[in-house]
């Protein structure tokens, strides 16, 4: 799965996302190994919608038996109960093709940059919010990617 097909068809949607994870780091100059596209969105019911067709046409499927009236209807639950951080694509075909919408937070709460590649335009996560979603992880993996992106 290319992140330019998805963001394309994001584009199309008219809904504000914004590339978070391990693929906004690539975008700040950090180059390091990812294997799912990460992406926050404005966290109502019809970009939700959106979104599941978006990624269901793309031949990707929730890993969890969800949909997107459900991941709307029951957000603090699965947060605050469940642990769950992100609603999870992934192609049948290739599972190692992976895409997760953040549920935990809303691409209000954060500032965009732009990247242009080729003739594509990607809105990413800023720098500073970048290293304060990551912090707030604690993982080990991200508190390496902070030290990187703080250089």
């Amino acid at each position: 799965m290319k992140l330019s097909e998805i963001v394309t068809e994001l584009k199309a949607a008219k809904i504000n996302y914004m590339i978070v994870g391990g693929y906004a780091v690539n975008f700040h100059g950090y180059s390091r190994n990812t294997v799912d596209i990460d992406l926050i969105i404005k966290l109502t019911l019809a970009n939700l919608k959106k979104v599941e067709k978006i990624l269901n046409g793309l031949g990707m499927v929730s890993k969890l038996p969800i949909d997107a009236a459900s991941v709307f209807k029951f957000r603090e639950e699965y947060i605050q109960n469940r642990n769950m951080i992100a609603w999870n694509f992934y192609s049948e075909e290739d599972p190692t093709d992976q895409v997760d919408i953040l549920i935990t937070h809303d691409v209000s709460d954060f500032k965009a940059e732009k990247f242009k590649v080729g003739d594509m335009i990607f809105k990413v996560i800023s720098k500073d919010d970048l290293i304060a979603m990551k912090k707030e992880s604690g993982r080990e993996k991200d508190l390496l990617d902070i030290k990187e992106l703080s250089k």
